[in-house]
């Protein structure tokens, strides 16, 4: 008799579930998982931002992904992500920083982002990080060759819009990232500061820059105004705690992940060169090809 209770009550509770809505149509824009799988970044699909372009190309994207990064321009979900969603005009930036950098140079100038290699390793193939730093550093926009960038050697020559990245070699038939790495390096847009401070500092062989990226890390903050943005309004950008503003903490769980604003460290030479070392946080990493671009024209 009880097994036959048990099972009644089993039944009842089974069409309970299955009459509950469902979840994906509830939450339609649910952040993607991560994954090994695609899609990694398809920045041609991206709706964009509303926004009136002032001013070259480089100057731009400065302030598209400076106004983004603080929260502006309609943002309202982000968290970063491998597997892409970015509505622009929804303000929705599920992203790696990759993507949304491809994304903003995208919009401006099309023809400077068809200019950058894309990595077969993922799906579809994108520009990774990598990609972006031998690029500056060692290709076509550093020979002076490039149609749509130019290479930028010194740190302090940096200016607002101009992209910096830094890279680790991928073996292209096996796609193995370097020995010791866990990505393929990172790549950020250089901005004036929140107050609109100069995007560069030098403090004896250490450059410290301001940055708009997407990120799932707290970056290093010398200039004790607390890291990347931090701010509790997590969906909206009427509450920005000078810091770092990061809206993804509702999406996804972090106050730290998505698109923000922060400081990073270079290592440069008595010439002000990078040498290949870099900091997000308190550890200086070395051994990454470094390379800093500037849009050309309008």
């Amino acid at each position: 008799m009880k097994f036959f209770i048990y099972l009644t009550l089993f039944l009842v509770i089974f069409q309970l579930v299955q009459l509950k809505p469902d979840a994906a149509k509830k939450h339609k824009e649910k952040a993607p998982k991560k994954g090994k799988l695609g899609p990694y970044c398809d920045v041609k699909s991206y709706k964009h931002v509303p926004f009136k372009k002032s001013g070259d190309a480089a100057q731009s994207m400065g302030d598209l992904s400076r106004g983004l990064a603080l929260g502006k321009l309609g943002v309202t979900k982000t968290t970063y992500s491998y597997r892409v969603h970015i509505d622009g005009e929804k303000g929705i930036f599920y992203t790696s920083c990759s993507c949304f950098l491809g994304f903003v140079v995208n919009q401006i100038s099309p023809a400077a982002f068809d200019e950058i290699p894309v990595d077969k390793c993922v799906n579809p193939p994108s520009s990774r990080a990598n990609m972006w730093s031998e690029y500056f550093r060692n290709g076509p926009a550093a020979k002076k060759t490039s149609k749509h960038w130019v290479g930028i050697q010194k740190v302090i020559d940096a200016k607002h819009g101009d992209v910096l990245s830094w890279g680790f070699s991928v073996d292209k038939k096996t796609c193995q990232i370097a020995a010791g790495h866990k990505d393929t390096g990172h790549v950020m847009f250089i901005v004036n500061g929140p107050k609109n401070e100069p995007p560069v500092r030098i403090e004896g062989n250490m450059a410290y820059v301001w940055v708009a990226d997407g990120s799932n890390l707290k970056h290093m903050n010398p200039y004790n105004v607390g890291a990347r943005y931090s701010s509790k309004a997590v969906t909206n950008s009427k509450q920005i705690a000078f810091g770092k503003l990061m809206l993804g903490k509702t999406t996804s769980g972090s106050p730290n992940s998505g698109i923000g604003m922060g400081v990073i460290g270079l290592e440069i030479n008595k010439k002000g060169i990078p040498t290949g070392g870099f900091m997000i946080q308190k550890k200086l990493v070395k051994d990454a090809v470094i390379g800093i671009g500037r849009a050309l024209g309008k």
